[in-house]
């Protein structure tokens, strides 16, 4: 829906995400589930949360995408996925379903994943 309405190819959503049209299409097919990076890189594209996105609920559509650079072949050049900035030597922690965040020191974010992991909630960790 997201990408319809912002009138992009599933190839060109593909090439923004550092994918390809297979891949999309197969997302938007339910054949397969974006991997924590891919989701994170497409809620941060379409401006949402990536619970929104994995539950349509509250889904609100945000500002329009930023084009990814282009390099002078014509391909999207490699470059970081619109996630927050850890901070050098720290890690990001955000709980997805009390839409929570805080920095730790990367063995503190390690027990965090471990911990949400144990009791079924979707989290992810950023490190810079």
């Amino acid at each position: 829906m997201l990408r319809v309405q912002r009138g992009l190819t599933q190839v060109e959503l593909g090439m923004a995400l550092n994918s390809d049209q297979a891949t999309v299409s197969l997302w938007e097919r339910d054949r397969a589930k974006p991997s924590g990076p891919a989701l994170g890189g497409v809620a941060a594209f379409f401006g949402i949360t990536a619970q929104a996105l994995e539950t349509g609920e509250g889904l609100e559509v945000g500002e329009a995408p930023i084009s990814p650079p282009i390099s002078s072949q014509g391909t999207p050049k490699q470059g970081p996925m619109g996630l927050p900035d850890a901070g050098p030597g720290s890690a990001l922690a955000m709980d997805v379903r009390l839409q929570s965040e805080q920095r730790l020191e990367p063995m503190e974010a390690m027990g965090f994943l471990m911990k949400a992991l144990k009791e079924g909630r979707s989290v992810w960790i950023v490190v810079d």
